[in-house]
């Protein structure tokens, strides 16, 4: 459950919509409302929003770019956390892959295309 304290927290610090449905998020384009989706843009905002929602107990789930997730459709009664532009980072350190949780599918099988 979330309370309205916490909505009211949560959205000062970074872009927050209320029963945002989850069928715009993910790939499958299926599922029910989220009672709460923000955006996190960077590592820093991420750590503040998850010290609110673990001090409030509101059930969180932290979401990539969606792929290959269902929703059911009775939705999310708690805060979805979508990482933003600064989790984007890809690159390439030896034999290794490193993506962040905004890489998009698309963008990392070029990438690895690219480097064989």
């Amino acid at each position: 459950m979330v309370s309205e304290g916490l909505i009211k927290e949560l959205a000062a610090l970074v872009p927050l919509r209320e029963q945002e449905p989850m069928d715009k998020h993910v790939s499958f384009r299926a599922g029910g409302a989220a009672r709460a989706f923000v955006t996190v843009p960077d590592e820093e905002m991420l750590c503040r929003v998850l010290k609110l929602l673990e001090a409030d107990g509101a059930d969180w789930f932290l979401l990539g770019r969606g792929s290959n997730l269902l929703v059911g459709d009775g939705g999310f009664d708690g805060v979805v956390i979508r990482p933003g532009e600064g989790f984007e980072e890809l690159s390439v350190q030896g034999e290794s892959l490193h993506a962040g949780a905004a890489v998009s599918l698309n963008r990392l099988a070029s990438l690895a295309a690219e480097q064989s």
